[in-house]
């Protein structure tokens, strides 16, 4: 692992614990010990078990060491999604050594020399001079590679936008696929599962070893920089054990696998509490909100037995007929893939809507637009209903409260919840375009692409504009448009905000476009689309090429168009590319494969 200690020891290759004492000495007899014992350690070695929490252990599993400083749990299920990780990382099956692990997630045992080096954030693999290979499909976050400065990090987004993945250490960072050099790894280049990435090396730490960490995106994870519990690796300083847990995630997470996670190290999510829920309707939009905990690693199995393990549902009767609506994750029997990720994985694992509930089961509602909306720091999830008809059908009668019903782990609590009826408010204007109200060019935005690629601390929180402008000498933030139109089909009208930024003394341009829908309280977001995004589609149907920075945005009976420049010089380029993206109740999603002509001179 990378950090400001560059003359840290990595005890763990030397295959001697460091307690106290000479380390230099202690290294050099560690390294004798090695060479020594290695090609017995391959055929099994000896093992130490080392209890939860102790050193060279984690808070969350039993570990044994060998007399290498190999490293593997007392939980064979574990131990089977390590070896999967480091066949992934190598390509091959790890041996005492190469690929087999040194440090594990949330280990405490670097604290005993550098106290501040507490709670290590991923797993380290023993390598030197080993080809590595992305585990994951995505896209370069972030890249650096200074020797001189101790400096090797290569971060890879997913394409989920789940997380970003984090390579350190490595000697270089060479591209190839399928053995065959491919476009340069920098900033925005697309990576396939399976690429060569890095050659394994000891850049920014005394031994050779991979350092493979995994943040969610988000919180501290956009700072795309290792994270390690000790001054400066978090916006709170220092990291505890809890902050390194709520931004970062067990590497293994990447690994689907028959097999359940290891129970003995599954995060307990508590049954909600609903202090804090609320129920307001309004002719047009209706809003649940439920609490929930946030940060925390979620885990979730396709089988194992029919039923709902997750659910976060409002129950209401009126008119003599009972409705319930929400989010549901239905399981099936039998064997089935497990999964750990963020909470807006777990969403896209289930399904979003609304039923009528009979004596017999029930039956869908049919045009029911149900979405959700996450807030800001991840307590709250709010259920919104999206179209007055459905509304209608479930509020008309005004019934005084909802129950609210959540299901987390198979565990079931239930609470009744007062609905308040808001009137609407706008002062004349039309419900369906009470949006326009909005003065979007005085308005308060939260940066994306921008905040990731211009590395300005002060994009990596909202920002004000003022007349469509925010700047300092650093950077630009500018509002170029503001369209209004009917996105998700509910006959409300939502805004379309093209934003672009860049550095002051660049050219180089970044776009960023932001939905906003009405809410009771003014406005939310309703989605963003960054050029990360833009550039992974042109990429599924133009392999190889790429885009030019700077967009045009239109509207077109309810379809969201976005034109950029692509391919070529930046001077002249060849094609001019327009996506077309369309609303599916939960993101916009591109309608087929990008329009393309030659770029207009």
């Amino acid at each position: 692992m990378q950090t400001q200690a560059q003359n840290r020891p990595d005890r763990r290759a030397t295959g001697v614990m460091t307690v106290a004492g000479n380390l230099r000495v202690r290294a050099l007899l560690g390294l004798l010990s090695f060479v020594s014992i290695c090609a017995s350690a391959q055929s099994g070695g000896r093992w130490t078990p080392v209890p939860p929490g102790g050193p060279d252990s984690s808070p969350d599993y039993s570990w044994e060491k060998s007399d290498t400083g190999c490293l593997r749990t007392t939980n064979s299920a574990y131990n089977a999604q390590l070896e999967a990780v480091s066949k992934l990382l190598f390509g091959a099956a790890s041996t005492a050594s190469a690929g087999c692990a040194t440090g594990v997630y949330l280990e405490n045992g670097y604290s005993m020399q550098i106290p501040q080096m507490a709670h290590h954030a991923g797993i380290d693999f023993r390598a030197s001079g080993q080809r590595v290979y992305s585990p994951v499909s995505g896209k370069v976050a972030f890249q650096s590679l200074d020797a001189a400065k101790g400096q090797s990090t290569l971060t890879i987004r997913t394409d989920d936008d789940a997380y970003n993945v984090l390579l350190l250490h490595c000697a270089s960072h060479e591209h190839r696929r399928s053995g065959l050099p491919v476009p340069a790894l920098k900033e925005g280049t697309i990576v396939q599962k399976g690429d060569q990435v890095c050659i394994a090396g000891s850049i920014g730490a005394n031994a050779p070893h991979l350092h493979f960490e995994v943040k969610r995106v988000g919180q501290d994870a956009s700072r795309l920089k290792a994270m390690f519990g000790g001054v400066g690796a978090c916006r709170k300083s220092p990291c505890t054990l809890a902050d390194v847990r709520a931004n970062t995630v067990d590497p293994t997470v990447l690994i689907s696998s028959s097999t359940p996670s290891p129970g003995d190290g599954k995060p307990q999510i508590p049954a909600t509490n609903f202090s804090g829920s609320k129920a307001s309707v309004r002719d047009d939009q209706a809003q649940f909100t439920f609490p929930i905990k946030p940060q925390l690693i979620w885990e979730w199995c396709d089988g194992g037995g029919a039923g709902m393990p997750y659910g976060w549902n409002v129950k209401v009767a009126n008119g003599g007929n009972r409705y319930e609506f929400g989010f549901s994750m239905f399981s099936t029997q039998g064997a089935g893939r497990c999964h750990r990720g963020n909470f807006e994985k777990l969403l896209a694992s289930g399904q979003f809507g609304a039923w009528k509930v009979t004596g017999d089961g029930g039956s869908m509602v049919q045009g029911a637009q149900v979405r959700y909306v996450i807030s800001d720091d991840g307590k709250l999830l709010h259920i919104v209903l999206n179209d007055g008809k459905s509304i209608g059908l479930l509020f008309s009668g005004k019934p005084k409260t909802v129950t609210f019903e959540s299901v987390i782990d198979t565990r079931k609590t239930t609470a009744n919840v007062p609905v308040t009826y808001v009137s609407d408010t706008t002062g004349g204007e039309t419900v369906r375009s009470a949006i326009r109200k909005v003065d979007f060019r005085n308005f308060t935005y939260r940066p994306t692409v921008c905040a990731e690629n211009l590395a300005n601390e002060e994009l990596r929180n909202p920002v004000r504009v003022r007349n469509g402008q925010s700047s300092n000498a650093e950077y630009f933030y500018t509002v170029n448009s503001v369209l209004f139109g009917d996105l998700n089909g509910d006959s409300i009208e939502e805004s379309i905000v093209s934003v672009s930024c860049g550095r002051q003394t660049s050219t180089w341009i970044l776009p960023e476009i932001h939905i906003f829908s009405r809410t009771h309280g003014g406005v939310s977001e309703l989605a963003s689309i960054s050029v990360a995004e833009l550039e992974h589609d042109y990429a599924q149907h133009f392999p190889g090429g790429g885009l030019w920075h700077g967009a045009k945005v239109s509207l077109a009976s309810g379809i969201l168009r976005i034109a950029m420049a692509a391919e070529g010089p930046r001077c002249c380029p060849e094609y001019d590319a327009t996506f077309q993206y369309k609303w599916n109740g939960n993101r916009f999603v591109l309608m087929g494969k990008p329009q393309r002509k030659k770029f207009a001179r």
